[in-house]
């Protein structure tokens, strides 16, 4: 008899685990998401013009990156990184240098001004990027929670043309009421 009662004991303990790591995934808070994209999104830009999708896309970190940093974002998103995404609006972001696009749109013209298809001439290179990084598309996933709430992470990807642009995970920390970018490394960074 004892031995089946602590085999439900733990079970219960597995059981109450499970819950208390799924609840951030299937709860969807917009505004606490915002807090974070809005914070990634004025680090990101530093005032300059910033074309932001209007739709996020799924929670995507490696998966050993995350382990290494914050292994509890990883548990609490395997529900959302699988279909959940979050709708943008302009009215989301009170900074005018941010734009939110519909990121097909956007991504047409990024292709009409991809560098490598613009540059004929060395005098052209400078216009050429200029114009590209202007049209650029940045992309952010969904925004997965660690269990304690105090950190946040988000996978972003700018795109300016087939060989232009970088992405990566950026991992933020609650300090107080606001959202602050942690210089901690997460998963891989890219560059094209």
């Amino acid at each position: 008899m004892r031995r089946s009662s602590a085999v439900k004991w733990v079970l219960s303990g597995i059981a109450l685990a499970a819950v208390l790591l799924a609840v951030p995934a299937i709860y969807d808070n917009r505004e606490r998401k915002l807090e974070v994209y809005r914070a990634f999104v004025s680090a990101y830009s530093e005032g300059h013009r910033v074309n932001l999708a209007n739709v996020t896309t799924r929670f995507d970190a490696e998966t050993e990156g995350v382990i290494s940093c914050a292994p509890t974002v990883l548990a609490t998103t395997l529900v959302s990184r699988l279909f959940r995404t979050t709708t943008l609006n302009q009215t989301d972001f009170a900074d005018s240098s941010i734009h939110v696009v519909d990121p097909d749109d956007q991504a047409a013209q990024v292709r009409i001004h991809d560098p490598s298809m613009n540059i004929s001439s060395e005098s052209d290179v400078d216009r050429a990027v200029a114009d590209a990084f202007e049209a650029g598309l940045l992309q952010v996933s969904e925004v997965g929670f660690d269990i304690t709430g105090q950190h946040a992470m988000l996978t972003f990807s700018f795109r300016c043309g087939m060989l232009c642009g970088h992405g990566g995970t950026a991992v933020f920390d609650r300090v107080g009421d606001r959202w602050v970018w942690s210089q901690r490394r997460c998963g891989s960074e890219w560059m094209s």
